[in-house]
């Protein structure tokens, strides 16, 4: 935690929606990506905006074990209709701090202490790990320098 760079602390806290799903968001008969409205706030929570991508980005993907499937056809489209009812989420978006939060939220998650799902079978045990993998030495590669003790490499 000491070493995560300051610029996260402009990170934004929220209202969030903590059973957020599609069920939960109404959209026009006509257009689809017409999101009308976000409804059952009965458990609600606050969290720094840029956390709240986790949960949202399970909407335009597929299911898969480590929450990071693939995106289901017209996600982009879909994505784009979403982010259009909040302007301030674009702003914030587009922030150095926003991206840097996202990378270190990202990465905490993929260094959860889970094993790998006992319901993979073969190749997928190989890809479940090799999206981790990818993850981390990328993160790495990056901060791993500048997380390090003193002279140290993480």
């Amino acid at each position: 935690m000491p070493n995560i760079p300051s610029v996260v602390e402009q990170i934004p806290v929220v209202v969030t929606h903590s059973d957020m799903g599609l069920h939960n968001i109404i959209v026009c008969e006509q257009d689809p990506t017409d999101v009308r409205a976000i409804i059952d706030w009965e458990f609600c929570a606050a969290a720094p905006y840029a956390s709240v991508d986790n949960m949202i980005e399970k909407l335009f993907r597929r299911p898969s074990p480590n929450g990071f499937g693939p995106e289901y056809p017209g996600a982009d489209e879909l994505q784009q209709a979403f982010g259009e009812t909040m302007p301030k989420w674009q702003v914030w978006n587009r922030k150095d701090a926003t991206a840097v939060f996202r990378e270190w939220l990202r990465f905490a998650n993929f260094m959860k202490p889970e094993y790998r799902p006992a319901t993979l079978k073969g190749e997928e045990k190989e890809l479940f790990w090799a999206e981790n993998v990818r993850v981390v030495e990328t993160f790495l590669a990056k901060y791993g320098r500048q997380c390090g003790r003193q002279g140290e490499n993480l």
